[in-house]
């Protein structure tokens, strides 16, 4: 919709001229100067290594000065069906306004024959766009051809010449090209014609071949001329001014000085008359009353009152238009609003002056010959006081003084005024800073962890911040910030809205960010423990991570930049730290460190980084590569919840409320079965317990002692305990476990009752003993098995291979083998448990008294 509402603006403002010169397209025959190329195709076959599905057989570039005209040549052989797919469509781009484009040739060359494909019919004139994202509109087309039937092993060969320059450059010349692609090519031909009084000047960069100098047709000609050139491989993250191609700049301009007088004429002095403009700066400096104030009431009205976007068609690619047009617009490009400021900072005196930069070359652009081309932006240079300052009217939101804005880190300048004679050095900006306060914690092992992250934004990062406020919807922005974290903290939640303090006077920007993290911690699967990862997020989204290590060109970083990161954990319990005070010494950056406990349950971990330059060369890879990882270990830090840890002890009275509930059922069976007896003869003379019956009584007073010891010991009325658990949010939630946690309980309940029930009946002798004994055995090594099975499936372990699961195992087999059978075929037993419930008796003595009667 942006783009929609930009698009009508243009129709709006440039009416029917917007489309008046599409039509300067056309095919025609190449012109009489052009030289015919040959190339060799004889030893190529498709079995060439090449990335792109291609072989380049001839790149050829020829261009006229007299003339004006630039002719490309293309052949190229397709090896396979990546190949039909990257180099069956034919795109060139120019610009209608003052250039021609002519189509000379689009051929097939299949089995011995060609075939012509050159149809002006099939061509697509488009309305390039490629730069409307950045709000500019530079009135270029792009003429499109999709070549059909086109086979593996066909040669494509097509060539065109655009003819015309730009008007604005008052017929100086200026020119790019390559020497080496990223393709391999069989054959390269690169040549400039121009008249022998013409002064044209070349420089050569990452290459030592110089031209081949001839005359033809009363012209100079330079050629260069390569066969079978290999590709050339570059790394990722290279700094925007670095290219290691060979290539050739060509210029017409003799001197930085020439440059500044075609640029001065652009420029007038008046820029500030009477209209509208001048009512808007008298109302402007009139609430002023300092020249400080006066320099930065205006900066922030063309920041931020004059919107940017660019209309640069023909000449007004680098003249700007005056300033009172822009006013009543209210919108102009980068030398637009600068021609602007520079204007009315004039007017109060204060000596400004626009100046040319390259956002990417930076401080590179001195090693180029002097050309209009090699500069992509304009800004403002002000000297105030002896000393030079620069500004950007382009970035909007900037707050503070004008002394301390940060101006873009472009490095190099070109002041368009005859005072200077050469670029001049840019230095630094102000206060880049970053200032980062994380407080982790961790309220107990239910309830979520709390986040809280305190960050202050200085200079650039506080415009930044501010435009990304300003830009984007509560939603958005919380959902940006949530997936910034995401990869540490998977279940994360706002607890509280983002919030942002704005302190325009010093430039700085305050975000308060609140969370409360339910996947803190993780699961340990081999000790079973629950671990969290402590990260410094914050600090690493200003270190460049290095995507290629195996490098022949430099590494670009993140520059300037000071990052202070401080980290607060706070634990539910007290925990030992090693404390640790540290520092990185890079070339390319500087490193601090410190962990330190601040008491038995609180770290801090306080970091700073700062960025020394924005590139890492090639010999200095090594050493950044080894001190960038000791960065990202040294703020990894991990921290250990055990199972056992201790927990505020709270009641739970839902299992106590459940204990009691179960033994009282316990208590009605046990007080069932204790009536029962098993029928047997009377024995006048019972044993006494004795013999092995001793241990056996040894066992059973014991066994009660160890049951309840382990009903403490387990915190089965300890609230926390089964929080920790079965809450969902806690650090030591599990299923299995929580399942556990009941099964023993329960199954503890019934033992202790059981093995009560038992010692009863052993010190009564009663005739049901042997049988409970034998019962009771069988049911302690069921428990014991299924105990063991379920420990095995919350450690992920095999209960068959570890000792401790397989020892209490093994020995209630060996128990029960020895005390069942006694128990069964022993003469003691049986003669000394033979004794009936009471009531039993009674009975059996009624009946014996009815039978006598009888």
């Amino acid at each position: 919709m942006r783009h929609f509402h930009f698009v009508l603006l243009l129709i709006l403002a440039l009416g029917n001229t917007l489309f008046a010169n599409n039509d300067k397209f056309f095919v025609k025959p190449q012109s009489s100067w052009v030289e015919n190329i040959t190339y060799n195709d004889k030893n190529a076959t498709g079995s060439i290594d090449t990335e792109d599905g291609a072989i380049y057989y001839l790149s050829d570039y020829q261009s006229n000065v007299i003339t004006l005209e630039k002719y490309y040549r293309s052949v190229i052989k397709i090896v396979n069906e990546v190949g039909i797919k990257n180099y069956a469509d034919i795109w060139v781009s120019y610009d209608p306004n003052y250039q021609e484009l002519n189509f000379h040739s689009i051929k097939i060359h299949r089995g011995g024959k060609v075939y012509n494909r050159l149809e002006k019919s099939k061509f697509k004139i488009i309305q390039n766009e490629s730069e409307l994202e950045n709000n500019i509109f530079n009135g270029s087309f792009s003429a499109g051809y999709f070549i059909e039937d086109v086979q593996v092993g066909d040669i494509i060969e097509y060539s065109y010449a655009i003819v015309g320059e730009n008007p604005i450059f008052k017929g100086n010349y200026f020119d790019f090209f390559y020497l080496q692609f990223s393709t391999p090519v069989k054959k390269i031909h690169c040549s400039v014609r121009f008249s022998k009084d013409s002064k044209v000047n070349y420089k050569l960069f990452n290459t030592l071949q110089q031209p081949l100098r001839a005359e033809k047709d009363g012209l100079v000609v330079l050629k260069w001329e390569s066969e079978n050139v290999q590709e050339l491989i570059t790394n990722s993250q290279q700094p925007s001014w670095y290219s290691p191609y060979p290539k050739v700049q060509i210029s017409s301009f003799n001197s930085w000085t020439d440059l500044i007088k075609w640029g001065e004429k652009l420029y007038p002095p008046d820029g500030l008359k009477g209209g509208k403009l001048k009512k808007q700066f008298d109302a402007i400096i009139s609430k002023c009353n300092t020249p400080e104030s006066k320099i930065n009431a205006l900066i922030q009205f063309v920041k931020d009152e004059i919107r940017y976007v660019g209309i640069e068609i023909s000449e007004y690619s680098h003249k700007p238009r005056r300033p009172e047009e822009v006013f009543q617009k209210r919108f102009g490009d980068c030398k637009e609003k600068s021609y602007m400021l520079s204007s009315m900072l004039k007017k109060i005196g204060v000596e400004s002056y626009v100046a040319y930069v390259n956002t990417n070359l930076k401080h590179r652009i001195v090693e180029y010959l002097p050309s209009p081309t090699i500069f992509n932006h304009a800004i403002v240079a002000i000297k105030y006081r002896e000393k030079f300052y620069f500004v950007d009217p382009t970035i909007t939101g900037q707050k503070g003084d004008f002394t301390n804005f940060f101006n873009g880190n472009y490095k190099q300048a070109l002041i368009v005024d005859p005072k200077f004679t050469e670029p001049i050095l840019i230095s630094d900006s102000g206060d880049e800073r970053v200032v980062v306060k994380e407080i982790i914690e961790v309220i107990d092992s239910v309830k979520p962890v709390q986040y809280t992250v305190h960050s202050t934004y200085y200079g650039s990062e506080a415009d930044r911040i501010r435009n990304q406020f300003k830009s984007n919807t509560k939603k958005q922005l919380e959902n940006s910030y949530l997936n910034f974290y995401s990869t540490n903290y998977s279940k994360m939640r706002f607890r509280d809205s983002l919030v942002l303090e704005d302190d325009p006077e010093l430039n700085c920007v305050k975000v308060t960010e609140k969370y409360d993290i339910e996947s803190f911690w993780k699961k340990d699967s081999s000790t079973n423990n629950r671990i969290a990862y402590l990260d410094a997020p914050n600090l690493k989204s200003y270190l460049t991570s290095p995507e290629q290590r195996n490098r022949k060109h430099p590494f670009y970083l993140y520059y300037p930049i000071e990052v202070e990161n401080e980290i607060t954990f706070k634990h539910a319990e007290d925990f030992n730290i090693d404390e640790v005070n540290k520092q990185i010494n890079n070339p390319c950056f500087s490193f601090k460190y410190i962990i330190s406990k601040v008491n038995s349950t609180t770290i801090t971990f306080k970091y700073n980084y700062k960025s020394l330059k924005d590139y890492v060369d090639t010999t200095e890879m090594n050493k950044y590569f080894n001190d960038y990882d000791e960065i990202r270990n040294e703020t990894y830090y991990t921290f250990t919840w055990r199972k056992n840890s201790t927990q505020t002890s709270k009641t739970n009275w839902m299992f106590i409320i459940l204990t009691v509930f179960f033994v009282t059922i316990l208590l009605f069976i046990a007080n069932a079965l204790y009536q029962k007896d098993i029928s047997k003869p009377y024995i006048n003379n019972p044993l006494p317990i004795g013999g092995w019956l001793v241990l056996i009584a040894i066992g059973l007073f014991i066994t009660p002692i160890t049951l309840l010891f382990d009903f403490v010991k387990n915190g089965f009325f300890n609230q926390t305990s089964w929080e920790f658990i079965s809450t969902p949010t806690s650090a030591g939630y599990d299923v299995v476990w929580s399942f556990a946690f009941v099964y023993e309980l329960l199954m503890n309940c019934l033992m202790m009752v059981y093995i009560i029930f038992i010692l009863v009946l052993f010190i009564k002798r009663r005739t049901t003993f042997p049988i409970h004994f034998i019962i009771f055995r069988l049911i302690h090594f069921v428990l014991i098995i299924g105990d063991v099975i379920l420990v095995s499936k919350i450690t992920n372990s095999n209960f068959i291979a570890d000792n401790s699961s397989v020892s209490p195992v093994v020995s209630s087999i060996v128990a029960s083998c020895i005390w069942i059978p006694y128990m069964i075929y022993s003469e003691r037993v049986k003669d000394t448990f033979v004794f009936k419930h009471k009531r039993n008796i009674d009975l059996e003595q009624s009946k014996n008294d009815v039978q006598s009667i009888s």
